[in-house]
């Protein structure tokens, strides 16, 4: 608006508003943890602009649990959290840019127990070739804890369930034939 009235106004500008992001990447949702044993919470933020990141905050529902401060952006940040109680736990991360912008991550839920059971493959080892076409053995050991039996053991081609043992005799090796396709 000018002296004499005229109002005028300006062609439209679009502006692109950015927070930075955040990531919890460890523990993953639907683990089972320990009572009383460290468990490290990672978590991957970025700044966007010439913002840089100011700290990254962990949290156990509403309870802060750490803090890392003047992280790098892209770069993995960790902090050791020791659960003290039992039950369903709802983890986050929050991150702040230098300009006070502040994300939330998704929560991960995870299971705290009094004690947890423990798996392992023992057969095939870690970056074995299997030939397509074959039909290998794989086999783990699981060991339920305290009180506990081992109900289901599932085994996994990346996420995809290639075979299962339900309900399994007594013992702690479990096997499944599995072929590669």
């Amino acid at each position: 608006t000018d002296s004499n009235g005229t109002v005028v106004t300006s062609a439209i500008v679009t502006v692109n508003v950015t927070a930075p992001s955040v990531t919890l990447t460890a523990p993953t949702t639907g683990s089972a943890v320990a009572i009383n044993a460290p468990l490290t919470l990672t978590a991957t933020a970025s700044a966007v602009g010439a913002a840089t990141l100011a700290k990254v905050e962990f949290f156990s529902g509403t309870t802060l649990v750490g803090t890392v401060n003047t992280p790098a952006s892209g770069s993995s940040n960790s902090v050791t959290w020791t659960p003290s109680a039992s039950g369903a736990v709802s983890l986050t991360a929050k991150v702040t840019d230098s300009n006070g912008a502040a994300v939330t991550s998704t929560a991960v839920s995870v299971t705290v127990a009094a004690s947890v059971p423990t798996i392992a493959i023992t057969s095939h080892a870690n970056g074995a070739l299997i030939a397509l076409g074959t039909t290998p053995t794989l086999t783990a050991s699981a060991i339920a804890s305290s009180g506990a039996t081992v109900t289901r053991v599932d085994f996994l081609a990346g996420a995809t369930t290639v075979g299962s043992v339900l309900n399994p005799t007594a013992g702690s090796t479990y096997q499944v034939s599995w072929t590669p396709s």
